[in-house]
């Protein structure tokens, strides 16, 4: 492999980075309006990498009215 591919790899690699990483913050902010984030929750939401998944988990953030009403929501979508 090129060192130019090697680079264009990277940058790649650190934009997919960058939307996931973005993504986990507007949950976690959205979350956070609504009350105490449980470890567990913030540990599942953090470590996810599915750009897909966080999407889905984005749009119920957005949507829910209690915390606790957004981690059923997303027990569902995880099985």
């Amino acid at each position: 492999m090129k060192s130019f591919e090697i680079e264009e790899r990277i940058r790649e690699e650190g934009v997919a980075e960058g939307i996931t990483q973005g993504k986990i913050n507007a949950i976690l902010d959205l979350l956070n309006d609504l009350g105490e984030i449980p470890p567990a929750l913030k540990e599942q939401i953090t470590s996810q990498r599915d750009t897909e998944t966080l999407r889905a988990w984005l749009k119920l953030a957005a949507k829910a009215e209690s915390v606790a009403e957004f981690t059923k929501q997303i027990g569902m979508i995880s099985r």
